[in-house]
């Protein structure tokens, strides 16, 4: 049994679609860890996600839905997740299955080297079009000017943090 306590943080937009198979996949890949929580933050979406988060935390204790009072964009959105979190650890992943629930547990097992943060990279980008390709270069590029790090490490959306940072 995993002994850290994980919460996972998933801003939602337009997600309802998505949000039953995100839930029982993320549910079934954390299976052995003490305590988990998934707490879904909606960015006011206009598809009744919030709706779709309210019926799935009745049937499911483990969650807790929020609605941000307006639109306010998806880093507002991961702040509120970020504050009512109560792990040892947060996952941070997107609403959308892009991000596979399954790499939870392989996140985790890299955090036990001591690691504050791990990113889970796509390691094959396919289909992805220029526009999304330009934005994670620009992503990547300033968080190396900003952060100092290395060239060659990648950052993403995805990814575990411990709570003490």
């Amino acid at each position: 049994m995993r002994d850290k306590s994980i919460s996972i943080v998933v801003p939602v937009y337009n997600g309802r679609k998505y949000l039953d198979e995100l839930v029982m996949r993320i549910t079934e890949s954390t299976r052995g860890f003490k305590n988990l929580e998934i707490i879904l933050v909606d960015d006011h979406s206009p598809d009744e996600s919030f709706g779709k988060i309210l019926a799935i935390a009745s049937e499911n204790p483990v969650v807790r839905g929020y609605l941000l009072e307006g639109n306010h964009g998806q880093q507002s959105a991961v702040l509120c997740g970020l504050s009512r979190a109560s792990g040892d650890y947060v996952v941070i992943m997107d609403d959308d299955l892009e991000n596979p629930p399954e790499a939870i547990p392989l996140m985790y097992e890299e955090m036990q080297k001591g690691f504050d943060a791990v990113y889970a990279l796509d390691i094959k980008p396919a289909g992805r079009g220029l526009t999304r390709r330009t934005g994670s270069f620009i992503r990547d590029l300033t968080f190396r000017v900003l952060t100092d790090i290395p060239k060659g490490m990648k950052v993403c959306s995805y990814r575990m943090i411990s709570s003490a940072l």
